[in-house]
């Protein structure tokens, strides 16, 4: 299913276009074959009918969504690794308006926003709106977006294609026929906790779906031969202003399941046995997803609590993680650069790669006799400390400042000075830092994140 055959598709195309009879050569040469963004956008301009649209196997860039409008019979065909992003969190990647056949195919979609930037509120992946015959197959949408699609009035179907790894919801849909054949919805809602609740502790849906009370515009959803994996909605879908579900996947509303596979998806688990919701702090909130966006949280903090203490073995990973984004570079790149074997452990009681890229960096050392203590806490005065040390080894800064709290040890003084300098980090309010008490998951997300923001953009 996931197999790509774009050679198959583009020759196919070409011997339809030959032998197809009445063909003419003026319509022959309604064949684009485009090299950079602006080949893409003067085609969609001319708004040609019939014009087939052939992307290179590289990205293409732009600064806002994709648009196209009152076009007939487009065919948007993209080579292998063909893809096309966008700039702007704020709005979707392509948009679709009052077409009439339209096929994309072989094509990759999803915004390319800066580590630790969330996508808004209009930021779906594709939006199709009065348009009918609108196809997308074997295309990969993924996020940020908050969402995979938005689908108003119409007809859309959508083949062997993954919708994956988006903040919020799947998709949303008002009066639209939509239909999906052999695809794959996965990772969705990763914003939401295990069993589906958001930041505000609401159950959320899949699918939000919206229907006149005339049934003039219905909303009809089919599924046929579909895998719904890891996606953290409670759930399947919701319809209207009610809140209405959860109804099992056949239930009422013209929505169809036909030889569907689930996967640990959180609609399947016991609500009623859910224990209260895992939230961060309103004062964290922001930059809690704000790092999960940037993909530099790792799971060891973000499923083991908000409120638990950062083991050892998490803040390591979620330091590297922080690396990695902001000089856009694997920590294999990084290593193989400077030498480091991340096989070779100098610690007996782990085998973690994150730590041994640290340990060489001279950034982390063990507790003694060679331990490490993975699964240990870290205090609050080490984690700034490592943050100050990543600065200088990384990034070039002169991670020294002068300290405003009273009771930091004088190794870690001048790195949490530097943190309050640079990154604006507070003490209890009270003049003190509490540098022994362990490190709350929530603050160490709160830490990368304004490191982040701060490495990453000056």
């Amino acid at each position: 299913m996931y197999k790509r055959k774009i050679a198959s598709i583009i020759l196919a195309v070409t011997l339809v276009a030959t032998l197809a009879p009445g063909r003419s050569a003026l319509a022959e040469e309604n064949v684009i074959y485009a090299q950079a963004p602006e080949d893409i956008i003067n085609a969609l301009a001319a708004q040609i009918p019939d014009t087939r649209l052939v992307l290179s196997g590289k990205t293409y860039t732009f600064e806002n969504t994709l648009q196209i409008r009152n076009m007939q019979g487009l065919t948007m065909i993209g080579t292998a690794g063909a893809r096309i992003v966008s700039l702007n969190p704020d709005g979707p990647v392509l948009e679709i308006d009052t077409c009439d056949g339209v096929s994309i195919n072989n094509i990759y979609f999803g915004h390319e926003t800066p580590p630790g930037a969330s996508c808004g509120e209009d930021a779906s992946v594709i939006s199709v709106h009065g348009s009918r015959g609108v196809i997308f197959d074997t295309c990969d949408l993924y996020g940020c977006g908050r969402y995979g699609f938005i689908i108003n009035t119409g007809a859309v179907t959508l083949k062997n294609t993954v919708i994956r790894d988006c903040s919020e919801y799947i998709g949303t849909a008002y009066g639209a026929n939509i239909e999906f054949y052999e695809c794959v919805f996965s990772g969705n809602g990763y914003q939401n906790d295990a069993y589906g609740r958001n930041r505000d502790g609401e159950n959320t849906q899949g699918f939000y779906l919206w229907d006149a009370e005339n049934f003039e515009y219905v909303t009809s959803l089919t599924f046929n031969d579909c895998i719904f994996r890891n996606n953290r909605n409670t759930y399947f879908k919701r319809e209207g202003a009610s809140g209405f579900g959860p109804e099992g996947y056949n239930g009422g509303h013209y929505t169809r399941v036909n030889n569907c596979t689930f996967e640990n998806n959180a609609w399947d688990k016991d609500q009623s046995a859910a224990p209260p919701a895992d939230q961060p702090d309103s004062w964290a909130a922001d930059a809690v997803y704000g790092a999960l966006s940037g993909g530099y949280i790792p799971d060891s903090i973000s499923g083991a609590g908000w409120r638990k203490p950062t083991t050892r073995i998490a803040a390591a990973e979620s330091m590297v993680l922080l690396i990695e984004k902001t000089l856009n570079k694997s920590m294999d790149i990084i290593a193989a650069e400077n030498g480091w074997d991340l096989f070779v452990t100098p610690f007996t009681d782990t085998g973690s790669r994150y730590i041994t890229f640290l340990w060489n960096a001279g950034i982390v050392t063990g507790v003694g006799d060679n331990r490490y203590d993975p699964d240990g806490a870290f205090i609050r005065a080490h984690i700034v400390t490592l943050t100050g040390k990543i600065a200088e080894k990384f990034f070039g800064e002169e991670a020294q400042g002068a300290c405003p709290f009273t009771d930091v040890p004088a190794y870690a003084a001048p790195y949490v000075g530097y943190a309050a300098e640079a990154f604006g980090i507070k003490g209890r309010g009270d003049g003190t830092f509490d540098p022994e008490t362990a490190m709350q998951n929530q603050e160490t997300a709160y830490l990368v994140y304004l490191a982040y923001n701060n490495w990453g953009i000056n």
